[in-house]
């Protein structure tokens, strides 16, 4: 199990879940008042970040690298991730030779992760506890795509702006999937460059630093999405790991159907439910 806890903390975080978080505690912003103005021109600037209306639109598939590092072990996850809005995710990693390694498949609600080594498959619940016990308690593994690709959900609710004392702008959102959280809006570039969740009491639980952001064309040279090439995650929940996922050769306006995100346990192969 030991083994499940490891490779299934690797595999989420390439998946969006940004699990088995740790290394330095996520920061409170430094924050400046607005004149209504200029609160309004934000607001207005940041609708481009909305998800499905923008370019981005709601799938996607992307190469993936994540370098996981802690306390106790270290390593290299390549492969492909295939990611639907809101919260539908396949990751695929892959051996140096090519050849899959582990196979992880989630709606946000049930999950299916396979380790090709152990010849097991993993299933159950995204609320079960041995799956909760890497993700934060606030996060919903059901907004996941969002957290990944750096937007906002479609129905996500702006309830403060403020500045940045180094730059860029606060926004404060509320929404029924992704709970309260801040991110900082960058309107020169049109990208976020940091979300933070919130817990109960405005302390913040996760930080998310999206970094090298590229000008994605989707199919039929529809242009205008910016996408990180590098997602850092840390948290307060784990101690002792570094978490850096790379993404390169994103392609979108590809068409997601649930049978993309099937996976089918090999024959002779053992299933394992996690509660």
């Amino acid at each position: 199990m030991r083994c499940f806890f490891y490779r299934l903390s690797a595999a989420l975080l390439v998946g969006g879940f940004f699990v088995a978080l740790a290394g330095c505690a996520a920061t409170r912003p430094a924050v400046q008042p607005l004149a209504a103005d200029e609160e309004r021109r934000v607001r207005e600037q940041a609708a481009s970040l909305l998800v499905p209306v923008n370019a981005c639109g709601g799938c996607l598939d992307v190469e993936a690298r994540v370098v996981v590092q802690s306390l106790w072990q270290s390593g290299t996850v390549e492969g492909y991730l295939l990611a639907r809005a809101p919260g539908a995710l396949k990751f695929v990693g892959l051996s140096p030779i090519g050849q899959p390694l582990l196979l992880l498949t989630t709606d946000g609600v049930w999950f299916r992760f396979i380790s090709v080594a152990e010849a097991i498959a993993y299933e159950g619940a995204t609320t079960a506890a041995a799956f909760r016990k890497y993700a934060p308690s606030s996060l919903d593994p059901q907004a996941s795509f969002y957290w990944l690709i750096g937007r906002l959900p479609h129905d996500s609710r702006i309830i403060g702006v403020s500045r940045d004392e180094t730059g860029g702008y606060w926004l404060t959102l509320a929404n029924g999937a992704a709970g309260r959280h801040r991110v900082l809006f960058d309107p020169a570039r049109g990208v976020i460059t940091r979300a933070v969740l919130l817990g109960p009491d405005e302390e913040p639980l996760l930080e998310v630093r999206y970094e090298a952001h590229q000008e994605v064309t989707a199919l039929g040279g529809v242009a205008g999405c910016r996408l990180p090439g590098r997602v850092i995650i840390s948290g307060r929940q784990h101690n002792g790991a570094a978490l850096t996922a790379h993404f390169s050769n994103w392609l979108l306006g590809t068409t997601c159907n649930d049978a993309d995100f099937a996976v089918t346990v090999p024959p002779g192969f053992a299933t394992e439910r996690v509660e």
